[in-house]
């Protein structure tokens, strides 16, 4: 058997139309994504009722504990002829004549109107919680300046030695680490290396010191196939920054 359910939904002044077609002799109604006719409302169950069409018959039959309105009277368990109206919580399910070969034919209108409220009924929003965000806010901006900037600007006037000593934050806060042993040479120069604000130490800087490295690796144990300059960048094994020791991340 086939089944054509057509959708309406209302935003607004527009309305929204889409036709769905079903084979088969069931097809479930309900909230539940597993449902053939998915109504998404908090307020209809996740399964609740069931369309079954058998020997050109369309029959309606709800969920042990759910009911429906047809034609302005409550059931449980109706057979459908066209031109009756289902109201399933507010959402109306109408029975077209049949058209074009189909066998049966319904139209679902989806109310958002009526949705919307009930769905904000469930959210819960900071101020419904006397939550005082403002004062929160300045707080934790004034936590993270103190960390981040204050106390650690105390070094310059009583020492950083004497503010690393302690449990205070200290230069650390913004230091991003010592260099390898190797450019030792260049660690108060950091525009050698860095040449381009905010942005990562390119091939060419480098390679301006670096220039006659070549391939000095198992290219094949580390899957590259070719010259290492041409499958990857040196940043992507040499990571500086993290100690007088430690350089290839390899």
């Amino acid at each position: 058997m086939q089944l054509t359910v057509r959708y309406i939904q209302s935003k607004g002044a527009t309305r929204e139309i889409n036709e769905v077609v079903f084979n088969g002799d069931r097809a479930t109604i309900g909230r539940g994504t597993d449902q053939t006719i998915q109504v998404q409302d908090r307020r209809v169950p996740l399964a609740h009722s069931t369309l079954i069409l058998s020997e050109n018959k369309l029959e309606l039959k709800a969920e042990k504990g759910q009911s429906f309105t047809l034609n302005n009277q409550s059931s449980r368990q109706k057979e459908l002829v066209s031109g009756d109206l289902v109201d399933i919580l507010g959402h109306e399910l109408r029975v077209l004549p049949s058209k074009g070969g189909l066998d049966f034919l319904i139209e679902i209108e989806i109310k958002v109107s009526d949705v919307e409220p009930l769905r904000n009924r469930f959210t819960t929003r900071l101020k419904q919680l006397s939550f005082p965000v403002r004062a929160l806010s300045w707080g934790m901006f004034w936590v993270i300046l103190s960390v981040g900037v204050l106390i650690p600007s105390v070094g310059f006037f009583v020492g950083m030695d004497v503010l690393r000593d302690s449990p205070l934050p200290d230069d650390r806060q913004w230091l991003t680490g010592e260099l390898h042993a190797s450019h030792a040479l260049v660690s108060n120069e950091c525009d050698a290396c860095h040449v381009m604000p905010f942005e990562p130490v390119r091939d060419q800087e480098c390679l301006a010191c670096h220039e006659n490295v070549t391939q000095h690796f198992d290219a094949g144990l580390l899957g590259f196939q070719d010259n290492a300059h041409a499958n990857g960048e040196c940043r992507d094994c040499h990571r500086d920054h993290n100690g007088p020791e430690r350089y290839c991340a390899v």
